[in-house]
């Protein structure tokens, strides 16, 4: 039923929307991208530190927005809803929109749900930023009778976007775990 699908987006969205709060409300992203103790003067370290923490948050709230999109995307068939997150020349958003391209050939729509996230180091070099995250995720095809799981580490690489404010997934690589 399409009232209940719409339910279950919208709730999945506020959980994902929740977690984001929470990772900046009670992360640390300045454990990740310390400096060495010694290595700069403290003045330019704390200013360095602020910065780090900056990227670091926008870079987590760039992931969650795309992993709440995905579910979107997988259940309607398009790429519409990733596209805020994603570099449009990168080679990442051209692999997304032939997968959903060859699902809608197929009518192969699916229930794809985020059911955990953890994110590990982030690196930040100028415009340009790697994350890792560990990402578990239940997909159910159309028509099957359960949902599969799958966790994998997520490597992806984003740049910095002036023109819209925001850090854009280019590239990612998936390892199963």
């Amino acid at each position: 039923s399409a009232g209940s699908r719409r339910w279950m987006l919208l709730g999945v969205v506020m959980l994902m929307a929740a977690v984001v709060v929470a990772l900046m409300v009670w992360g640390r992203p300045e454990a990740t991208n310390a400096s060495p103790v010694g290595s700069v003067p403290a003045t330019t370290a704390a200013v360095n530190s602020a910065d780090i923490a900056a990227s670091s948050a926008a870079i987590r709230e760039t992931l969650m927005g795309y992993n709440a999109a995905e579910t979107e995307a997988a259940a309607l068939l398009r790429i519409d809803p990733l596209t805020p997150y994603l570099a449009p020349e990168g080679p990442f958003a051209a692999r997304r929109a032939s997968e959903l391209a060859e699902r809608q050939r197929r009518n192969a729509p699916h229930r794809s749900i985020l059911v955990r996230w953890g994110i590990g180091a982030i690196t930040v070099s100028g415009d340009t930023a790697t994350a890792v995250t560990q990402e578990t995720w239940s997909n159910q095809e159309a028509g099957a009778v359960a949902p599969e799981q799958a966790t994998v580490r997520v490597t992806y690489t984003l740049r910095w976007e002036a023109k819209v404010g925001r850090w854009l997934i280019v590239e990612t690589s998936q390892m199963p775990l």
